[in-house]
């Protein structure tokens, strides 16, 4: 890449960031899986309450690098693109919202609910899994924009 180091920096942490939360989301999706074959079982519930918060952790750290840097630069590359960033970034708190309420439920649960908490989830899941796409696809084209500036 032939852009400025700042912007590669936050390029490259960024993707690196994006795999950690892939690699989060395939765990819990894994756990899901477990959860609707043990059914009422309360340990698995806890241990999915656990994920979710650890998940939660990461993505307000990575949302908020992503507000303060790689978002910014984003739209100082691609500035047709702005509204497209702010739809992203109002996203980030209803994502995070969704999964607190998520591992509330999860925490608080007996086992009698676990079929309906894994299909809300599995849908928020599959809500955050879009979201970072079209914070991927976004970034390629200004990563494109920025080498075609630079070439």
């Amino acid at each position: 890449m032939n852009g400025s180091p700042t912007f590669q920096h936050l390029t490259q942490q960024t993707l690196d960031e994006h795999r950690q939360i892939h690699f989060f989301l395939d765990q819990l999706e894994t756990a899901l899986e477990t959860l609707r074959v043990v059914g009422r079982d309360v340990e698995p519930l806890r241990r999915l309450a656990a994920q979710l918060e650890s998940l939660c952790e990461r993505l307000e750290e990575h949302f908020a690098g992503e507000r303060d840097g790689l978002f910014p630069a984003i739209v100082d590359a691609l500035p047709p693109m702005e509204a497209d960033v702010r739809r992203l970034q109002e996203e980030h708190e209803a994502l995070i919202a969704s999964l607190q309420v998520a591992r509330i439920h999860a925490q608080r649960a007996d086992g009698t609910a676990a079929e309906s908490l894994c299909d809300d989830l599995q849908e928020v899941l599959g809500r955050l899994r879009r979201h970072e796409r079209e914070e991927e696809a976004l970034l390629a084209r200004a990563i494109g924009e920025e080498q075609r500036r630079n070439a």
